[in-house]
């Protein structure tokens, strides 16, 4: 079947309009949107960050029976990427890429820095065009 000429036209149009769908000021325009949106997917990596750094040594962690793992790979769809960055403000209106991934990444401070603080690093990898 041939593809009719109007859905050149259409088509033209659909890739200006589908990145909209995923600007941060429509997908989470609220805090309370925030919270309801990311907020349980940030609780998970949070509390378990948490009891990473409060928990020096896994062995003990394992005895109380608390989970501790050092990395968590979670999958999720465009709109779940797009949803967590645009709560962390590190967003812009564009569609994620086909198989997106995220890296939040908990570091200590350097020893010219308080060893006991954290921070945390938001990594957004260069995808590669999947054939």
């Amino acid at each position: 079947m041939t593809v009719p000429d109007w859905v050149d036209s259409v088509y033209a149009q659909m890739q200006v309009l589908a990145p909209l769908d995923f600007d941060p000021r429509s997908i989470v325009p609220t805090e309370e949107a925030k919270r309801l949106k990311a907020g349980p997917l940030l609780n998970f990596l949070v509390t378990n960050m948490d009891l990473r750094r409060d928990s020096p040594t896994l062995p003990q962690a394992v005895k109380n029976g608390t989970r501790k793992a050092k990395m968590y790979m979670i999958s999720g769809h465009d709109t779940t990427v797009a949803i967590l960055l645009g709560t962390l403000g590190v967003f812009e209106t564009q569609l994620p890429p086909y198989a997106s991934s995220v890296i939040l990444e908990m570091h200590r401070g350097s020893l010219a820095q308080n060893a006991h603080e954290r921070f945390i690093r938001v990594s957004l990898p260069k995808q590669h065009k999947i054939l």
